[in-house]
């Protein structure tokens, strides 16, 4: 019918997407974040796909992670050959985007202490590409208010799901991301020139501020 054509259209798309970006990444003409949200178009897709005909597939994650496993073995190899795209912060977050999407993995099948490793990897991986943004790159001009912001929300997913698993760290990894966070505002509001892209940029820091605040309320009345 309509909606099955549409899904295939759409897997199709995601397919020659993902072709073209990879051709260009593999040239140094796509970026990092381009050829991720690719994989992940792909990766929604085939999930989309699956919904639809009531297929449970529980290798739709490790695929995906598989994907990530490319990008991370790509971005090693520019770093190695001393190309921009493998600077120290992209070689962070590539491996801590599959460690994320492993540990989602191992989590949906129930392996607490493989799932807790990966979530805890990426933590500290997706912190360390956050550190080196916010205190090498952005001061130098060649990271902007939306790589510290992409770099910090995944260092709260990771921190997010490790605390559900290992409640005995949660305030410490929430204190430093809180800490982080602040600091992300603080700079934010330095920024003096808001036209156009930057003041959706600096709009997100300060909605991720009050998102935590409301967090933290509600967190408060129920104790």
């Amino acid at each position: 019918d309509g909606q099955e054509a549409a899904l295939g259209q759409i897997t199709r798309l995601s397919d020659e997407y993902f072709s073209v970006r990879n051709e260009e990444f593999s040239v140094g003409e796509a970026g990092l974040a381009e050829y991720r949200r690719a994989s992940r178009a792909v990766n929604i897709a085939r999930q989309e796909q699956n919904h639809f005909r009531g297929v449970k597939d529980e290798t739709s994650l490790m695929n995906y992670a598989e994907d990530l496993h490319q990008i991370e073995s790509a971005v090693e190899w520019f770093s190695s050959n001393g190309a921009g795209l493998g600077r120290a912060d992209l070689v962070d977050l590539s491996k801590a985007n599959l460690n994320y999407v492993q540990g989602k993995y191992y989590q949906s099948q129930n392996r607490e202490t493989e799932s807790q490793q990966f979530f805890n990897d990426s933590l500290q991986q997706a912190k360390s590409a956050w550190e080196l943004r916010m205190d090498q790159y952005y001061p130098r001009g060649t990271a902007n208010l939306h790589d510290l912001t992409t770099s910090w929300i995944l260092w709260n997913a990771s921190g997010s799901e490790l605390s559900e698993l290992k409640p005995s760290q949660s305030a410490a990894i929430r204190q430093a991301l809180t800490a982080g966070l602040d600091r992300m505002v603080n700079t934010a509001d330095q920024i003096t020139d808001r036209r156009g892209r930057m003041a959706g940029d600096i709009s997100l820091v300060h909605c991720l501020k009050n998102s935590e605040f409301l967090i933290e309320l509600e967190n408060s009345q129920n104790k």
